[in-house]
């Protein structure tokens, strides 16, 4: 998923359905992973969880704006509109995560900031009990928020872009996030799938995912990128795909570079647009990789994923990039 990412962002020549439903999954997982404390209401975790979300969303953001005018020499230091990025344009960011220019993949990191204590308020009245009517119900009315145009309708009205865009997504986040706490409820029966039984849906999913890739079978409606239910059918039979292929089948060696790849995920994906940035201004041309390339985004990838790896290493900087 955070290669799909970076290949958006690397501008590669088909970016759509890498837009169309990596970061839909992030969001999903985030909250089928959170099911059991959200749930449960534990304020501890909550709290732990929301520094854990809001430190680097900070961070990172005062490291791109600052990074811009020492060593990008002010040329990519720039707001939302085009124009030079100011404190005004830092504040906007920390609201949504995309007012930078060069952070604005950050609105992710906003929308999870916001929808989390939205989804634990929610779920608090009923005391450790999964309402998954209640839930269903909600994410049918973001749904329908959108292809009514409401939602477009509503936040067009805010003429600030970095809190206009981030605003807007956040009710199209909302069905993922009801997915993912669904499909949290029913992950002890997931989990009781035969092997056969969960390498078909592995297989099904992985069909279906391709089909989706060159065909809609749903009409699209207005929006902030987000909308729709073409994307979510993406982001559901690509989840389909990775959580119910065997990989405890595979030979253990695989199992652990997948791990140790996968463990610094959330890092390259909050660190990768600035080195898009460094690296097209002082690498690329000089070792003849072209923009907008599969080869660009996959050595953006790595050089991101060390660049991680590396300041994990630092205990004060690892809740940064983990």
């Amino acid at each position: 998923m955070a290669i799909a990412v970076v290949g958006c962002h690397c501008f590669v020549k088909d970016r759509t359905q890498a837009v169309s439903f990596a970061v839909p999954v992030f969001m999903t997982l985030a909250f089928f992973f959170a099911g059991d404390w959200l749930v449960e209401g534990r304020v501890a975790k909550l709290k732990s969880r929301m520094v854990r979300i809001c430190l680097p969303f900070v961070v990172w953001a005062l490291f791109a704006l600052v990074i811009d005018r020492i060593w990008l020499g002010g040329a990519l230091a720039k707001d939302c509109y085009g124009g030079d990025a100011t404190w005004r344009s830092f504040a906007i960011h920390l609201v949504g995560g995309t007012a930078l220019a060069n952070n604005m993949q950050m609105w992710f990191i906003g929308n999870l900031m916001w929808l989390t204590p939205i989804f634990f308020l929610l779920l608090r009245p009923f005391r450790g009990k999964l309402p998954r009517w209640t839930i269903a119900a909600v994410g049918a009315l973001a749904v329908m928020a959108q292809y009514s145009g409401l939602n477009k309708w509503l936040w067009d009205l805010v003429p600030e872009f970095g809190i206009r865009v981030p605003g807007g997504r956040l009710l199209e986040m909302v069905p993922y996030c009801c997915v993912g706490l669904l499909a949290w409820s029913f992950k002890d029966r997931f989990a009781g799938f035969a092997l056969a039984l969960k390498l078909k849906v592995a297989l099904v999913s992985l069909a279906l995912f391709i089909f989706l890739s060159y065909f809609k079978l749903f009409i699209s409606c207005p929006g902030f990128s987000y909308s729709g239910l073409h994307r979510a059918s993406l982001c559901m039979t690509a989840i389909g795909v990775f959580y119910f292929f065997p990989f405890e089948r595979l030979p253990a060696w695989i199992s652990r570079v997948i791990g140790v790849v996968a463990a610094y995920s959330m890092g390259v994906y909050m660190t990768h647009v600035i080195i898009v940035r460094f690296c097209e201004k002082y690498v690329f041309s000089a070792v003849g990789i072209a923009p907008k390339t599969l080869v660009e985004t996959l050595t953006v990838f790595v050089v991101s994923w060390i660049f991680c790896f590396l300041l994990a290493r630092i205990p004060a900087c690892r809740r940064l990039v983990v």
